[in-house]
């Protein structure tokens, strides 16, 4: 049910599932972080799928460009200059219609 794509060169770690319990218990703040994702995750989700009929192809577009430069400049140590506030954009024109889609 699910499809990935990565947009540049990216690494993958695939636990089995015995092992995350394990790594979990003995790291609760791993358990708790991943929680943490998951909400914000789930959050961004409802948020999308809320707005996707309110939103005309403008908003939609401003907003996947904010959520972009929000999570390129947290998430990636060299995907974000400071001196000129901008980001690394890893999108092709194709990306972001498949995105808006």
């Amino acid at each position: 049910m699910h499809n990935l794509q990565t947009l540049m060169k990216s690494t993958l770690s695939a636990f089995p599932t015995n092992q995350l319990r394990s790594m979990m218990e003995k790291q609760p703040q791993l358990a708790i972080r991943l929680a943490e994702m998951e909400m914000h995750d789930m959050n961004l989700c409802q948020h999308h799928l809320i707005g996707t009929g309110r939103k005309n192809a403008r908003e939609s577009i401003a907003f996947l460009l904010l959520k972009l430069f929000y999570r390129v400049r947290l998430q990636m140590q060299n995907g974000y200059d400071e001196a000129t506030e901008s980001i690394i954009f890893p999108l092709t024109q194709e990306d972001m219609a498949t995105l808006l889609d």
